[in-house]
């Protein structure tokens, strides 16, 4: 799991192009990754789960 911040992680410049920023992880699953973070362009708190990549190739796994 990234450490609020660190920017040398490139989970975070890439949520940055896509309007989030990571603010710090919330927990750690079988599945992957949630994470509190910023929708800059409405300064919202939200949450992002970031799903492993095992998991991304499952075909029973729903994505939006």
């Amino acid at each position: 799991m990234p450490a609020p911040g660190d920017v040398t992680d490139p989970l975070y410049s890439s949520m940055e192009a896509a309007g989030y920023r990571i603010d710090g992880a919330l927990g750690e699953g079988g599945m992957g990754t949630v994470y509190r973070a910023t929708q800059l362009s409405l300064e919202r708190v939200v949450a992002l789960k970031v799903l492993t990549a095992s998991t991304c190739w499952q075909p029973q796994v729903d994505r939006i």
